[in-house]
């Protein structure tokens, strides 16, 4: 049995595979944790070609990174405000997307 194929019946995947999800989940919680930009954290976790990370992170995620970090920040933005009206008495329900 080859190293390759004991790692795939492991890990249910390749090692390329187990790599490159590795390296997008560490790049996805720097831009968030870290607040970098995607091209900061695809260079901080590996990717040497912009272009790659961008293509790679679309392919799993479903939307480019700066869509998907746009999303995070519109929906921490509402659960913030509606904290702070909970808190002022004002009642929840500032965002309803």
């Amino acid at each position: 049995m080859s190293p390759s194929h004991s790692f795939r019946d492991i890990a249910g995947m390749s090692p390329m595979r187990f790599l490159r999800d590795t390296r997008l989940e560490q790049a996805r919680n720097l831009m968030l944790c870290g607040n970098m930009r995607p091209s900061e954290a695809a260079a901080q976790v590996g990717f040497a070609i912009a272009a790659h990370f961008a293509r790679e992170f679309k392919s799993r995620l479903d939307k480019s990174a700066t869509d998907y970090l746009r999303r995070l920040r519109f929906h921490e933005r509402c659960l913030r405000a509606d904290t702070d009206k909970q808190f002022a008495g004002a009642g929840a329900g500032a965002c309803n997307r």
